[in-house]
């Protein structure tokens, strides 16, 4: 059977399955940048590869991570303009500070989003009480008639208030 041939674009987001781009096939990949959908939609000497050859790729953890973002926010039901600002405000600058210290660092995004991650997680573990609080209270507000009582907007404003907190030292201050 008869391969096609590669068809260049400006993005290209594997998004059905693992190890869609892989070691031996990065090569046909024709784009200026990588956003996967699936977990693990590109191998890591496939990033590697591409990063080489010029192409922007972000991780999936990354490109994933707005979604996972709102639904941290669950106890809250974040009303549609919370999960815009979480997205579209937030998680918007997060990503372009992330490719602004990578190109500074000259680190591809992928390997710098890799390294920002790790020292994140040691920062959460070390901050014991604070991260335990945090956890805490979003789960009592699950369990409260917080949803009800409050407006869209206190929801909001809730939610945007909560996910200060929990910023990446990557993006600094975003307020």
């Amino acid at each position: 059977m008869a391969t096609a041939a590669p068809v260049p674009v400006d993005v290209l987001a594997p998004c059905a399955t693992a190890h869609m781009v892989t070691g031996r096939s990065w090569g046909r990949v024709r784009c200026r940048a990588v956003s996967p959908g699936a977990n693990a939609a590109l191998t890591v000497e496939a990033e590697d590869r591409l990063a080489s050859a010029g192409v922007t790729v972000l991780p999936d953890f990354v490109t994933s991570a707005g979604g996972v973002l709102v639904s941290h926010f669950w106890p809250l039901d974040p009303p549609p303009a919370a999960a815009d600002a979480l997205i579209d405000g937030r998680f918007r600058r997060l990503v372009e500070a992330l490719l602004q210290r990578a190109e500074r660092a000259r680190v591809p995004p992928a390997a710098f989003a890799r390294d920002c991650a790790r020292e994140h997680g040691l920062r959460l573990a070390a901050g014991g009480p604070a991260v335990r609080r945090h956890e805490r209270l979003l789960r009592a507000l699950g369990r409260s008639p917080i949803r009800q009582l409050l407006s869209p907007a206190r929801r909001t404003w809730l939610v945007l208030r909560l996910a200060r907190r929990l910023t990446p030292a990557i993006a600094g201050d975003l307020d």
